[in-house]
């Protein structure tokens, strides 16, 4: 019957913002490993699968014993997508026929909760939104930069914080899918896609050596 759970763990062997982002270690373990160790602590998930184009994330995977998909040059570009990762290992995951619902877990949101991925996939289950991902809201102004002037994206954006409408930001801490949805689709958001807000710490996406140090400082504080 195919009411199975995936967890889907994409990691590219480099990116643009930090070298070898998935593999550098927090707190001690490689971030896919955190990851990794996070999926296996899910009880409501049956199968866990990491796609790579890395032997290095391969090994790491083999070690906690938990399937590994070998993803192509060609889908391991800076351009590449994830939904094409997804696609590939779907197409190659021997037991995808079993599988109803998809839980996309990015390396690089160290900080998510258990209690987050449940809600989100409860939300999926209970409602027909397309799927379920993860926002969190800022107090920041944001605009542009046009000849050394700041120009914000609002028109009459207020100045204190208190008095401005509230803006959200997409994060990657989960997101929730239906299987039979997504191969018809092809992509991980749609217009219907719920979004549930999360904290800032919690919403932390590790992209940049500056992200890095924050997120030492914050696991010396636990």
């Amino acid at each position: 019957m195919n009411n199975k759970i995936l967890a889907f763990i994409p990691a590219r062997a480099n990116s643009k913002g930090v070298k070898n982002k998935n593999i550098k270690k927090l707190n001690g373990e490689p971030l896919v490993s955190i990851t990794i160790d996070f999926a296996k602590k899910l009880e409501f998930v049956d199968y866990i699968v990491v796609c790579s184009d890395s032997l290095k994330i391969k090994k790491i995977a083999k070690d906690k014993k938990i399937d590994f998909i070998l993803r192509p040059d060609n889908l391991s570009t800076d351009e590449s997508k994830v939904e094409s990762s997804l696609i590939y290992t779907l197409q190659n995951f021997t037991k995808a026929d079993l599988v109803e619902y998809i839980l996309l877990l990015e390396p690089t949101s160290p900080f998510r909760k258990k209690k987050t991925v449940k809600k989100c996939l409860d939300i999926l289950k209970k409602n027909k939104n397309y799927s379920v991902f993860t926002v969190c809201q800022t107090n920041k102004m944001f605009g542009q930069k046009k000849k050394d002037i700041f120009i914000p994206l609002f028109k009459n954006e207020k100045r204190r914080r208190q008095d401005r409408n509230k803006i959200y930001y997409e994060c990657g801490v989960v997101y929730c899918l239906r299987l039979e949805e997504f191969k018809k689709k092809k992509k991980i958001l749609d217009t219907s896609s719920y979004a549930h807000e999360v904290d800032e710490i919690e919403s932390i996406d590790i992209n940049t050596n500056n992200d890095f140090k924050i997120a030492k400082l914050l696991c010396k504080k636990k």
